[in-house]
């Protein structure tokens, strides 16, 4: 066996020459006893393996599962009646918001109605309400 080979065979069986293939065991066992190559490489590849061992947490199991599907969910505290009342979508404050929009509705329309009509001489407000392009035919 070569040492490509061998790296192949690595990757792909595992550390343990022992789960490879029968067929490949001994040419492997042969290579890594004369080889200090194939051993680092062997070494490396175990590192390798230890890294993701390390990292890769292992699967729940089956009853783990079950449990946290059926188990009942968290009861929240009970809340004080002050914290209820100041919760932003309590009722009380959705009709303070639509009165307090209703009279900034009034206000304006009372401000708009009451303050006298203003006549300007602006290019631009001419432009806006379309006078500006007015024809006189005197």
């Amino acid at each position: 066996m070569r040492i490509a080979e061998f790296q192949t065979n690595l990757a792909a069986y595992g550390t343990d020459v022992a789960l490879w293939p029968a067929e490949l065991r001994v040419a492997a066992a042969r290579l890594l006893a004369e080889s200090e190559e194939a051993r680092a490489l062997r070494r490396s590849e175990e590192r390798l393996d230890a890294l993701f061992a390390a990292k890769i947490p292992a699967a729940p199991s089956a009853a783990s599962i079950t449990l946290r599907a059926t188990a009942q969910p968290p009861q929240s505290p009970p809340v004080s009646l002050v914290m209820q009342i100041l919760r932003p979508n309590h009722p009380i404050f959705g009709w303070a918001r639509i009165v307090v929009l209703v009279s900034c509705l009034g206000a304006g329309l009372l401000a708009g109605t009451l303050s006298p009509p203003r006549h300007h001489d602006s290019n631009l407000l001419n432009l806006i309400d379309g006078s500006a392009f007015e024809v006189n035919d005197e």
